[in-house]
C-alpha cells in the first residue's frame, strides 16, 4: 500500500478533549472533509512513546507493529498491521529515514474512510486520553495543531452516565475535566500559534463558522461537505454497531442541539462533580454554579478517587514492568461489568 506524497510534510492535527465533549462529532466532521484523514479513536501513544523519536530500522518497525496490534481499538483502525507494517517498509526504503512523528502519520493515513476523498491536505487523530498527557504529546509533536473542544462539566457527566464504558464516578469525572482544562489553558499560553480551544456549546449553535475558523487555524481550506457528516449509512461503516451504541447522537442534526442552562444544581452528582471541580466552570466561561454545603459532597466524592488512584498506581507499575508497553483498561472493563449496555 503506497504512502502519501510528502506525507512528512502534511499539517498534524489533534483533536483532544475529554470523553462526551463533542470529540467524536468534531472528528466525524472532518473525516467528512475530502481532504482529511482521521481515523477513529485509536489510541497508541501510551503504547509506543518510549520507542526512539528517529533513525527508525526494520527493527524499530517490527516492534512498533507488536505493540500497536495489541491495543484494544486496533479494530478501527479497519487495516491490518501487515498493511501497516508493508507501508513503513516501503518509505524507509525509499526514503532511508523513518522517525515515531512520520510513523505515526502513516499509521493514520491509512485508514479507508467511507468518505470521498480527494487530494489530502491533513492528517488528524482524536483521542480524548490525549487531553491529559497534552505535555508528553507536545514534546513528541513540536508541530502539530492541536485543538481542544470544552463542554459544560455537567453535560459531560450527564452524557457519562449513559454509557458503559467509563465509571459514573462524578468527582473522578470532574477532576479530570479540570486537570484537562487547565492542561489545554497552560498549552494555549506557551504555543498559542499551534493551539486553540472551542466550546461545544458554540460549534453546535454556530457549527459552519466555528468549522471554517478551525480549517483555517490547521490551514486547510473549509469544505461543504463536513456539514454532510451525519449520514447514517457511512457513520455506521467507521462505528459499526456501536454507532447505536455509543454514539447515536452522531444521527442528529446539530442545529436542533439542545443546549442545558445550568444555573442550578439539583442532583447529587452535579453537587459532588461541583466540589470536586472547584471553580474551574467559572474559569472556563460557564455561568457560576453554586450549591451549600459543598464539603459534604467532596467527602461522598472522596472513596471514588481512592479507587481511581487505586488503579492508576496498579496501571503504572504494570506499565513500568512491561517497559509501557501495557495499556491498561481496568477501568472500562469495570464499567462494562457494572453497566451493561447502554445507549448514548
Amino acid at each position: 500500500m503506497d504512502t502519501l506524497v510528502n506525507i512528512e510534510e502534511l499539517p498534524l492535527f489533534f483533536i483532544l478533549g475529554r470523553p462526551r465533549s463533542g470529540t467524536t462529532m468534531l472528528r466525524s466532521m472532518f473525516d467528512a472533509h475530502p481532504s482529511v484523514i482521521i481515523p477513529p479513536e485509536f489510541p497508541m501513544l501510551a503504547t509506543v512513546e518510549n520507542l526512539p523519536q528517529d533513525n527508525w530500522n526494520n527493527n524499530t518497525i517490527a516492534e512498533f507493529i507488536l505493540r500497536i496490534q495489541k491495543i484494544r481499538k486496533f479494530e478501527n483502525l479497519k487495516i491490518s498491521a501487515k498493511q501497516i507494517e508493508a507501508a513503513l517498509k516501503q518509505y524507509l526504503a525509499e526514503n532511508k529515514t523513518l522517525n515515531i512523528q512520520t510513523a505515526f502519520k502513516i499509521t493514520n493515513s491509512l485508514f479507508e474512510s467511507p468518505f470521498e476523498k480527494k487530494e489530502i491536505f491533513a492528517i488528524g487523530d482524536k483521542n480524548p486520553l490525549y487531553s491529559l498527557y497534552i505535555k508528553r504529546l507536545r514534546k513528541i509533536f513540536p508541530d502539530a495543531k492541536f485543538v481542544f473542544i470544552q463542554r459544560h462539566l455537567f453535560s459531560v457527566l450527564d452524557s457519562v452516565y449513559k454509557t458503559n464504558f467509563l465509571l459514573h464516578w462524578p468527582s473522578v469525572v470532574a477532576l479530570q475535566w479540570k486537570r484537562a482544562y487547565k492542561q489545554a489553558m497552560d498549552e494555549i499560553n506557551v504555543n498559542p500559534t499551534n493551539s486553540k480551544i472551542i466550546k461545544y456549546e458554540d460549534l453546535v449553535l454556530n457549527t459552519r463558522f466555528y468549522l471554517e475558523d478551525i480549517c483555517k487555524f490547521i490551514a486547510i481550506p473549509y469544505d461543504e461537505n463536513m456539514m454532510k457528516f451525519n449520514e447514517e449509512k457511512l457513520l455506521s461503516k467507521v462505528y459499526g454497531d456501536n454507532l447505536y451504541i455509543a454514539h447515536s447522537s452522531l444521527l442528529k442534526d446539530v442545529s436542533g442541539t439542545k443546549l442545558p442552562k445550568w444555573e442550578k444544581v439539583s442532583k447529587t452528582r452535579y453537587k459532588i462533580a461541583l466540589a470536586w471541580s472547584g471553580n474551574s466552570i467559572k474559569r472556563a466561561g460557564y455561568y457560576p454554579v453554586n450549591c451549600r454545603f459543598k464539603w459534604m459532597y467532596w467527602l461522598f466524592g472522596l472513596p471514588h478517587c481512592f479507587f481511581n488512584m487505586g488503579f492508576n498506581i496498579a496501571t503504572g507499575i504494570l506499565r513500568f514492568l512491561t517497559g509501557k508497553k501495557f495499556n491498561g483498561s481496568f477501568q472500562m472493563y469495570l464499567a462494562v461489568h457494572l453497566y451493561g449496555k447502554t445507549k448514548s
